[in-house]
This record gives structure tokens, C-alpha cells and sequence, in this order.
């Protein structure tokens, strides 16, 4: 049995605490490469549908960096006019000079989202200057804000303690991450799980089951 479980504490307007799965929106489009604007409104309520906590909308699987700030900022208002029980969080630094980047923030907090992401924006290398951007950058909207390596500005990866100061120094509420841990019950035992981490949880659906090594070293923790 797997067992998947995140959670990421938020202040309001988003709930305290928020568990489920965010699903990532993607962006439809007609032959001549424009947005379908309508299948993407059933599109969203085709998430909604199925039972999702949290829509992602104006990401990179949304393809964001090939759109226009005025279809970034429509994705997001039509998700969030559709959203149900759900909350959405978007990008809102995509734009390329820093007057633009705080014009985009301010209108993308305008939207209906409930929380913003902001990508590294290149700076991965260099924590001290990412720091201060997303610190001054933050300054320009109330609502949660949260972290993404997004590859398509790179360098884009931070490690542990930059992420760390930006959440302490910045109040960022959390950062997008690719991997998830699973639990896998231990047949026979109660309340007794092997934790594995995945870089690739979309295959979990059919990883039923945990291959462990009778040569290697396990430690066995009580929480």
C-alpha cells in the first residue's frame, strides 16, 4: 500500500493547513496556435471535478514562457473564476525587467488567485542576490508566496539554506517540488512504514510494492 501525504502551512487567504494533491494546469490551444479559451473553462472544471485541493495555474506546464502577460493573467483569472472548493496559485514573475516583474505581481494579485509563485529567475548561483529580489519583489503583494525552479531560467536550483533563509528571511510559504516521499506498509506490523523518496511520483500508481536489501543498513524512527 502507498500512502502519500504533504503538507504546507499557509497564512490566510489560503487555509492554515493544506494536504491534497495541485494539479497543474495545461494550456489548450486552437491550429493556428492561439488559446481554446472555452475548452479551457471545461478544462477547469474538469479538475474540479475530479477531486483536486489546489490548481496550478500559469506554470511551465501551462507552457508560460511562450505566453503573453495578458494570457498569463487571463489563464489565471478563468481558473480562478472556476475553481469551486479549490484554491489556485500562479507565476507572477515572468515578465523580463524588474518595473514590469512588479506591475505583473500587482496584477496577478488582482486576479482571484489565493497565493503566487515566483520562479529563480536565473539566480540559483547566487543566493544572496536571489534573496534580496524575492524579498523586495514579496513586498509588492499580500498574498502567500511561494518558490519554483522553474528550468526554463537557469540556473535554476537553490539549495537547502538558501531555501531556508527564504523562508525565514522572505516568509515564503513553501516551494514546487517534482519528488514526494511515500510510506509503504510494513506487511505484519502496525503502524510500521519504509519511507522512500521518488524523483519520479508519477509512476507511483503502480509501484505497489518496495524492494528493500538485506545488506543494507536501515534506521528505525519513532515520530
Amino acid at each position: 500500500m502507498v500512502y502519500i501525504e504533504r503538507k504546507i502551512t499557509l497564512s490566510k487567504p489560503l487555509q492554515d493547513n493544506i494536504t491534497g494533491i495541485f494539479s497543474l494546469m495545461l494550456t489548450p490551444y486552437h491550429e493556428d496556435k492561439t488559446i481554446d479559451w472555452a475548452t479551457y473553462e471545461e478544462y477547469c472544471d474538469y479538475q474540479v471535478a475530479q477531486g483536486v485541493e489546489h490548481l496550478f495555474a500559469v506554470c511551465g506546464s501551462s507552457e508560460m514562457k511562450e505566453l503573453t502577460l495578458e494570457e498569463r493573467l487571463k489563464l489565471a483569472t478563468l481558473t480562478a473564476k472556476h475553481k469551486g472548493d479549490t484554491t489556485v496559485v500562479a507565476t507572477a514573475n515572468m515578465e523580463a525587467s524588474w518595473f514590469a516583474q512588479v506591475e505583473e505581481v500587482k496584477r496577478m494579485s488582482e486576479t482571484g488567485v489565493d497565493g503566487l509563485v515566483f520562479v529563480t529567475k536565473g539566480y540559483g548561483n547566487d543566493p544572496e542576490r536571489l534573496i534580496s529580489y524575492i524579498g523586495e519583489l514579496k513586498e509588492y503583494t499580500s498574498l502567500p508566496v511561494f518558490m519554483y525552479e522553474f528550468p526554463g531560467l537557469q540556473p535554476h536550483l537553490i539549495d537547502g539554506k538558501t531555501y531556508g533563509r527564504l523562508v525565514s528571511e522572505c516568509g515564503i510559504k513553501g516551494i514546487k517540488d517534482t519528488t514526494c516521499t511515500a510510506q509503504f506498509k510494513v506487511i505484519g506490523e502496525e503502524d510500521l512504514y519504509f519511507l522512500a523518496w521518488t524523483t519520479t511520483p508519477w509512476t507511483l500508481p503502480s509501484n505497489t510494492a518496495l524492494c528493500v536489501g538485506p545488506n543494507i543498513d536501515y534506521v528505525k524512527v519513532k515520530s
